[in-house]
C-alpha cells in the first residue's frame, strides 16, 4: 500500500477576489487560486485583463473589495498601513516601468534599495557586485539608465528587486518593449532564481515567451480565471534536458 503524501500547504490563496472601482468597472470578479513555494507562475491576459490588478492586490497597492487574499497564511488586508513597507520586504517587485533612478548609476540604483532596507556600507559594498554579476551587469556597474539599452535597465530592476533576497519575486511585463532574444534573456534570469527556490509570478501578454518558458499558466480575461494549466514538463533549452516543474 502507498504511503499518503503530505498535503502542501499554499503560500498565496487568491479566494473568490473581487475588485469593484467603480458600479460598472471591476478589475477581478471572483478569481481563486492557489500558489506554491518553488512555483513558477505567468499570469497571462491582455491589458486590462487583471493581471497587475490581482499582483498588486498581493503588494496592497490595490484593496480588493470582496473574498480575500493570504500570503502564509495571514489575510493581507489585515496589515495596518504602516506594516505594508515591511510586508513589502519579503517581496522583490519588478514594475512594468522600471522606474530606475535617472542621476544614479547601475551600482547606485540596486545599493540604494539596500539601504532602504537598513544594510551597512560594508553590506553593500559585498553583496551588489554578487548580485549584479548574477544579472549580467558586471560591465555596466557605472553607467548610468540613460547609458542601457532596454534589456540592461530590466536587468538592473530585477537586480534591485533580489538584492535583498526575498522568497518572492512578482514581475509586471518585464519583457514590454523587449524583441523576442532579449525577453528570452530576461525570462532565463527568472528562471535561474527559480530554480534557487525562489517562488516567481510573471503578468504578461507575450504569448510566444510563455510558450517557451514550458511553465504554469494562468489565463485571464476581463478579470475572470479562465484556466490554470501546469505543463507536464519544462524544458531546459539549453542543457536539451526535460526537467519536472
Amino acid at each position: 500500500m502507498e504511503a499518503e503524501q503530505p498535503v502542501r500547504t499554499p503560500y498565496i490563496v487568491f479566494a473568490d477576489v473581487q475588485v469593484r472601482y467603480t458600479e460598472e468597472m471591476q478589475g477581478l470578479r471572483g478569481v481563486s487560486l492557489s500558489i506554491y513555494k518553488g512555483d513558477f507562475v505567468f499570469l497571462l491576459g491582455e491589458t486590462g485583463a487583471g493581471k497587475s490588478t490581482l499582483l498588486k492586490c498581493l503588494t496592497r497597492e490595490v484593496r480588493y473589495t470582496g473574498g480575500k487574499v493570504l500570503l502564509h497564511g495571514r489575510n493581507i488586508d489585515t496589515y495596518k498601513d504602516r506594516d505594508i513597507p515591511y510586508l513589502r520586504r519579503d517581496m522583490g517587485i519588478v514594475p512594468q516601468d522600471s522606474s530606475l533612478l535617472p542621476n544614479k548609476n547601475v551600482f547606485e540604483n540596486v545599493a540604494y534599495a539596500m539601504r532602504a532596507a537598513g544594510h551597512t556600507k560594508n553590506a553593500v559594498l559585498k553583496k551588489v557586485p554578487e548580485i549584479l554579476d548574477k544579472c549580467q551587469l558586471g560591465n555596466k556597474v557605472k553607467c548610468f539608465p540613460n547609458e542601457l539599452s532596454g534589456g540592461e535597465k530590466q536587468r538592473v530592476a530585477i537586480a534591485r528587486a533580489l538584492i535583498n533576497t526575498p522568497p518572492l519575486l512578482l514581475a509586471d511585463e518585464p519583457t514590454a518593449n523587449l524583441n523576442y532574444e532579449s525577453g528570452i534573456e530576461i525570462m532565463d534570469l527568472l528562471k535561474s532564481f527559480n530554480q534557487r527556490g525562489m517562488t516567481v509570478l510573471v503578468a504578461t501578454h507575450d504569448m510566444p515567451i510563455v510558450q517557451k518558458m514550458g511553465r504554469r499558466i494562468v489565463r485571464l480575461k476581463n478579470g475572470l480565471l479562465l484556466s490554470d494549466e501546469a505543463p507536464a514538463f519544462a524544458v531546459i533549452e539549453r542543457e536539451g534536458v526535460a526537467a519536472d516543474v
